[in-house]
């Protein structure tokens, strides 16, 4: 929790203040996980939707690219499988103005696909952060978690097991219709303006 709050307010948050001087925010990472499905991510079938997924991903990604932190790993979904976009690597390399993430998450966003492959992302992630050393962690899982019932507890399961590794999971709903994504993790936030997500997140953690 004080993690994800000195995150969105760029260090801002005193309750982990000591922990930035004394240098132990260096062995905190975090982990986003973007659904790339046609329900997730509407492109010519629902604009506002569309553009709402899309500012919200970047929206969060935003805000941790003002946060110098060491370990930032990002898998977005195609119609092949997950694709792993970094790992590990430094927030102020991977999303910086110049870094090539943006335009290849722009063009998984216009790619969207019909199959999911969201177990296989998260179990992407459950599989990295067994082999982290870093103190504690927080993933993001951005989805509108159209899927069955059993793939919904699947996730549910999965997502249990990450927390297990001190590590905080929060399902942030997009896309038309994200009822089912606040039973994808035990923390879900739906922001229908993207500006405030950070916000939306923050409130989950007070």
């Amino acid at each position: 929790p004080g993690l994800v709050k000195f995150l969105l307010t760029n260090g801002q948050d005193t309750k982990i203040f000591l922990d930035k001087k004394s240098g132990l925010i260096s062995s905190y990472s975090v982990f986003i996980v973007i659904d790339c499905t046609t329900s997730s991510f509407a492109k010519g079938t629902n604009e506002i939707a569309f553009a709402h997924a899309v500012q919200s991903v970047f929206s969060l990604l935003t805000t941790l690219s003002h946060i110098d932190l060491p370990s930032l790993t990002i898998i977005a979904t195609s119609d092949r499988g997950p694709v792993l976009l970094c790992n590990g690597e430094s927030t102020f390399s991977v999303l910086s103005s110049s870094s090539l993430i943006w335009p290849a998450l722009f063009q998984l966003f216009t790619n969207s696909h019909y199959e999911n492959h969201i177990i296989s992302a998260l179990s992407a992630v459950l599989t990295l952060r067994m082999q982290q050393k870093t103190v504690s962690s927080v993933c993001f899982v951005f989805s509108d978690g159209n899927y069955s019932s059993k793939t919904c507890g699947t996730i549910s399961e999965l997502t249990k097991s990450i927390e297990t590794y001190k590590t905080s999971v929060i399902s942030i709903c997009i896309g038309n219709e994200p009822t089912n994504a606040t039973k994808l993790a035990r923390r879900a936030v739906w922001s229908p303006n993207p500006k405030y997500l950070s916000k939306g997140i923050a409130t989950l953690f007070e």
